[in-house]
């Protein structure tokens, strides 16, 4: 009696049954590896300090965007509903002014000039002035220069920070001025760390009525050399030269 034949597993198929597993059981080890969190390096970015501009301070550019002459507060000049215009101490630099009205030689509305007298300076804004007080439209870190007559204070342009020029009306709020505008003057703040400077500079001296040239004065002005006085200092003269009181300078 012939025994039946039971089917015998094909070894091709077992093949390539093994293989297929082999290959999704990498897959699935591969997918898992991929998913695993990498430790990342940490980068610090350390941001460049940037100078804040103070109305009440240097502008770090030639032109100032902040100022307080016109709302008496740290204002953006773009935000004020005023004509204002800065001289900034970088202007000043550059220009070298020994007055004030020399500072805002090129302010529009502004007319400054008293010839060649440095004694006190009359600023016209937009036509306004006085004949019996020059000073009246000056003020000083918000306080109005004190003077009468030709009796004026002038301010030197080395100690002032910047120079602002309010057109308008508004100057009554300041109290006592004329309706075309004030001249607000910022002087220097003190830092950290002492400053010592000495300047030199000659200044032709003209007489007569074709202006010849009869001699040179030399003017030196040192600035906080000596602890105990901080403010400005007349140098020496050179041999042979005289003292100029006022202006702290050797006439030669």
């Amino acid at each position: 009696m012939a025994r039946p034949k039971t089917a015998q597993p094909n070894h091709s198929l077992r093949k390539i049954a093994v293989v297929v597993a082999t290959a999704v059981s990498g897959m699935s080890v591969y997918a898992q590896a991929a998913v695993e969190p990498k430790t990342e390096e940490t980068i610090t970015v350390i941001a460049a300090p940037v100078s804040q501009e103070s109305a009440w301070g240097p502008a770090p550019t030639i032109a100032a965007k902040r100022s307080a002459t016109a709302t008496k507060t740290d204002t953006p000049i773009e935000k004020t509903p005023q004509s204002i215009s800065v001289v900034t101490r970088q202007e000043m630099d550059m220009k070298q002014p020994t007055t004030v009205k020399e500072a805002l030689a090129y302010t529009p509305g502004v007319f400054s000039t008293r010839g060649s007298s440095t004694t006190y300076d009359v600023v016209t804004i937009r036509g306004f002035t006085t004949s019996t007080t020059v000073n009246t439209n000056q003020y000083l870190d918000g306080m109005k220069l004190q003077g009468n007559n030709y009796s004026e204070v002038s301010m030197d342009p080395y100690f002032l920070e910047r120079v602002e020029v309010m057109r308008g009306p508004t100057s009554v709020l300041y109290g006592n001025s004329n309706p075309g505008g004030i001249v607000s003057m910022v002087s220097k703040r003190p830092t950290t760390e002492p400053l010592k400077e000495v300047q030199f500079k000659w200044v032709p001296i003209t007489c007569g009525r074709r202006g010849s040239i009869l001699a040179m004065r030399l003017m030196i002005t040192a600035y906080g050399l000596s602890p105990d006085r901080p403010g400005p200092q007349p140098g020496r003269a050179a041999a042979d030269g005289e003292i100029d009181p006022l202006r702290g300078g050797a006439l030669l």
